[in-house]
């Protein structure tokens, strides 16, 4: 038992003495590796390289520290948004440049050291380097930053041990020619490292790598760059705990983009960038930290394992021949191809497309960005429908002809069900062109018709030829309704005594009403009858002047008889797409026939609508 017990309690202490103390150890590690570091100042460093006889400076662990005395001419502030030096003479250097564990005393921030304005004619090669700031820099021949092991021992002493260390590595307001291959990080273990690319030229080259590859680091910053050439471009991002990728024009690049590994605790920024050709995407997972803006690249990205899907099929029958990836993928005439054709007829192509777009689609709902959740689906629905056409021209059948059609419908109806506006708009079209259709035919509503034209032109004719006003022609006409309101005015005069005294108070509002159209009626011919007598009597220019005044007086009632025509037609188109007639049909002949067919649109048009906008409300 005591034995149990004493061993129990050594394994303790044992737990304790190692939390303790691993800091502590990791210092004394990382101050031993650093104590095997050759120590050089940056002018030391700078005229070693100049200073070599041979075509290649090369440089294995080393220090390169900040001399506050000797080294203020790689001193530089950040001022108005650009980074002064106190010299901005070019410094060329001939020679090929390797550095392995080399370190650089470099903070970047407001104020620091840099290498800048040198002119490197000649490759430079550095490897597992935990700082390393270059500004205003050219490099002929390319650049390749290679970091394949874990620094955090050294970045940890430097951090504590050097005044001016900041854990860097950037390529700031430079030109970059030839191969450029950054790339920075392990997969295993995490580096606290922040890789800067920023304000810089990157001239892509022929069958001369671009590739940028980060993987767990705490940052990558690549902003404000732009690639001038066409060729691929590769992005790998795996673990960045940040990323950001702002305000850079791709032009004629071909953006190669493969991203994994995203948790919780990222942040990843894809914003404001300019696409000229095709992003080539493949994205595991997203964050709900992320910003990737879809109108920037939504005509743009394929996936990545669709067009590699496209490229297999393509030297599995023996068509590229002896052609390289690059090349291939960088192919305007083959991946145009594919845009247009194989990634909605390959089937494992389009899965791998669909899979693409559907998590963008989730992306943004997490984030309830309604706008690009909508684009995003737009976009997957284009895709079934595009397969859905490829299958029924390959094996014709009435489900894959039908699923075809109703998608381009719905697609022009309603975008698929996203826009439930479009489709209000599109029914009101629907209304308007049938209401066209029944101005040309009778129907029980309508209070336009041949008996009327008629009535108004012998009344017209009536007034030119005789002395009688329109006034009293109107009234003459009017006789038997208005007798039949004085009638029963006096009818109910002689039965007030007879009848409740309220029967009296209704009549009179009733009489009134239903004379009022009459009075203003008369009142109206009255204020507008110049012609007081024959026409044929009146002096010549007096026949003119009524006969155009009657003229436009005639136009006016034509118009408003039209008008109140093409409201009884659309309130038939109304009724008749709403079905609120509940069956009853007010006209004959072919218009009956138009309004079962505008019934069965209408109510399958509303249904739709309904889905939508409810789709949209659950959104």
């Amino acid at each position: 038992m005591f034995q149990f017990c004493s061993k129990r309690y050594f394994k303790r202490l044992s737990y304790l003495i190692l939390f303790f103390f691993i800091p502590t150890l990791q210092v004394i590690v990382a101050q031993t590796a650093a104590n095997e570091l050759t120590k050089y100042s940056h002018t030391q460093f700078i005229e070693k390289i100049i200073s070599t006889k041979d075509s290649v400076f090369s440089l294995k662990n080393a220090f390169i520290y900040f001399d506050t005395k000797k080294d203020s001419a790689f001193f530089y502030e950040y001022i108005d948004d650009s980074y002064v030096f106190p010299s901005m003479d070019t410094l060329t250097i001939s020679v090929q440049i390797e550095l392995e564990n080399v370190h650089f005393e470099h903070r970047y921030d407001d104020s620091g050291a840099a290498f800048h304005h040198m002119k490197f004619t000649k490759p430079v090669l550095v490897l597992n380097t935990a700082s390393l700031v270059f500004s205003d820099c050219v490099f002929e021949q390319g650049i390749i930053i290679d970091v394949d092991t874990p620094l955090n021992s050294y970045i940890d002493y430097f951090e504590l041990d050097a005044e001016n260390y900041g854990n860097d590595i950037s390529i700031n307001n430079s030109k970059l020619k030839g191969k450029v291959a950054i790339g920075i990080g392990t997969i295993e273990t995490f580096s606290a490292l922040f890789v800067t690319i920023s304000n810089s030229v990157i001239i892509k080259e022929v069958n001369k790598e671009t590739s940028f590859s980060v993987n767990n680091i705490r940052a990558f910053d690549f902003t404000y760059n732009r690639l001038k050439g066409d060729g691929i471009v590769d992005f790998s991002i795996d673990k960045s705990r940040e990323t950001m990728v702002l305000y850079n024009d791709f032009d004629d690049a071909t953006v190669l983009l493969y991203q994994a590994g995203i948790d919780e605790a990222s942040v990843n920024v894809f914003d404001q960038n300019i696409f000229n050709k095709p992003v080539i995407l493949e994205v595991e997972n997203f964050s709900k930290t992320d910003t990737y803006r879809w109108n920037e690249w939504e005509q743009h990205i394929i996936s990545y394992q669709g067009y590699s899907e496209y490229i297999r099929t393509l030297y599995l029958a023996r068509a590229l021949n002896s052609a390289s990836i690059e090349d291939l993928f960088n192919n305007d005439s083959i991946i145009n191809t594919y845009k247009e054709k194989y990634k909605f007829q390959l089937e494992n192509a389009y899965k791998y497309e669909k899979r693409l777009l559907g998590t963008f689609y989730d992306f943004y709902k997490s984030q309830y960005d309604s706008d690009f959740s909508n684009a995003t689906y737009v976009k997957l629905k284009d895709l079934d429908t595009q397969r859905y056409q490829y299958l029924n021209e390959q094996n014709p059948s009435f489900k894959t002809y039908f699923t075809w059609k109703i998608n381009q419908f719905l697609k022009f109806f309603s975008a698929y069900g996203t826009a439930p506006s479009e489709s209000i708009i599109i029914s009101i079209y629907v209304i308007f062109i049938f209401a066209f259709f029944y101005m040309f035919f009778p129907n029980s509503w309508d209070t336009m018709s041949k008996n009327r034209l008629t009535k108004r032109i012998r009344f017209y004719t009536r007034y030119f030829r005789n002395n009688e006003s329109m006034k009293e022609i109107y009234a003459e006409e009017r006789k038997k309704d208005l007798m039949n309101y004085d009638e029963f005015k006096d009818y109910m005069q002689t039965s007030q005594k007879e009848i409740p005294s309220y029967f009296l108070w209704l009549a009179k509002p009733l009489y009134y009403f239903s004379s009022s159209n009459y009075k203003i009626i008369s009142k109206l011919f009255d204020k507008t009858d110049i012609l007081k007598g024959k026409w044929v009597d009146l002096p010549k220019n007096k026949r003119i002047q009524a006969s155009v005044f009657m003229g436009l007086w005639i136009i006016v009632l034509i118009i408003f008889d039209v008008f109140i025509k093409f409201i009884n037609a659309l309130t038939l188109s109304i009724n008749t797409f709403t079905t609120l007639g509940f069956g009853e049909i007010p006209t004959k002949g072919i218009p009956r026939y138009l309004t079962i067919i505008q019934g069965f649109i209408g109510w399958f048009m509303l249904s739709i609508f309904s889905v939508s906008l409810i789709s949209q409300l659950l959104n």
